[in-house]
């Protein structure tokens, strides 16, 4: 089982998101999070606001989809990119912004940029 965190599981990308994982005997949801609207019992580990980081590190996931709105996901973009974990990323704001700055965290860390 792939171990998967999706950050952002309320908006429209999240619900497709979960869909699919749902669907996938592969995949586990190890991890979500939203902005406002409670997801308790969603996954073993849920978080409503706030920076995702230590959800993150404690869920240990292999893949993170970042569906983060703004640049708040820039702090999972880092975190993910530099413990060498896949980053699917549906949240353009965070190479706008600090485009440089993620690029370094990859090299660092080793993390797989999609």
């Amino acid at each position: 089982m792939t171990r998967v965190a999706l950050l952002g599981a309320t908006g429209s990308i999240g619900r497709q998101a979960l869909e699919v994982i749902g669907a996938n005997a592969g995949l586990e949801l190890v991890a979500a999070t939203s902005g406002s609207t409670p997801i308790d019992g969603l996954a073993p580990l849920t978080q409503v606001g706030g920076d995702p980081t230590e959800l993150l590190a404690r869920a240990q996931p292999e893949i993170v989809l970042n569906a983060t709105v703004g640049f708040a996901g820039l702090p999972a973009t880092m975190w993910a990119l530099e413990h060498g974990v896949t980053l699917a990323l549906a949240n353009k704001e965070s190479l706008v912004a600090a485009g440089d700055l993620a690029l370094a965290a990859q090299a660092r860390g080793g993390g797989l940029l999609i």
